[in-house]
């Protein structure tokens, strides 16, 4: 099994503790800040390291599973003095399970999926489309509110794909 392909896996596992209800739930929001790798597999073009900001919501249903929701800009350069992007906008769900040290505190690894809308622009074209992302994560949860993650995601869109490696900061309200 491919590491692409683990990380589909990976929510539905997390997802298993669905069925306890619990205090947990509740919409949140969330940043994130790092950097994305573009790879077009037409022209061969590949980008590392591009600043990525991230701003996504959504809503726990307990403190296993969640829908999200968000908006992400994977790339804005120049390359070859001609510029590129990849915007996309998208909605997945994702688990986590946490391993508590106290009432609603403690490390957590989880994984996400879904479906995002992308649109690439670049100096030969310009094209949008609706594909897949996965995501896997580690963080710790240090209020029932407040939580710090570290993020890997990978989206394919269309001629590239693109792998994100963030920090993100969530708050449950």
């Amino acid at each position: 099994m491919k590491a692409r392909e683990l990380l589909y896996v990976v929510p539905l596992l997390c997802a298993a503790g669905l069925a306890e209800a619990d205090e947990a739930k509740g919409f949140f929001i969330e940043g994130r800040y790092g950097q994305s790798d573009l790879m077009n597999t037409f022209s061969e073009m590949h980008q590392d390291h591009q600043p990525v900001g991230w701003l996504a919501g959504g809503y726990w249903f307990n403190k296993y599973f969640a829908v999200e929701g968000g908006y992400v800009e994977l790339n804005d350069a120049v390359y070859d003095s001609q510029r590129t992007s990849l915007d996309t906008i998208y909605a997945g769900v994702k688990g986590r399970m946490l391993f508590e040290r106290a009432e609603g505190t403690g490390f957590f690894l989880g994984g996400r999926a879904g479906l995002h809308h992308w649109d690439q622009r670049d100096h030969n074209y310009d094209q949008d489309g609706v594909s897949r992302y996965v995501g896997a994560f580690v963080g710790y949860q240090f209020t029932p509110s407040i939580a710090l993650s570290l993020n890997y995601d990978f989206f394919h869109a269309g001629r590239s794909d693109a792998s994100a490696t963030t920090l993100g900061f969530e708050y449950k309200f």
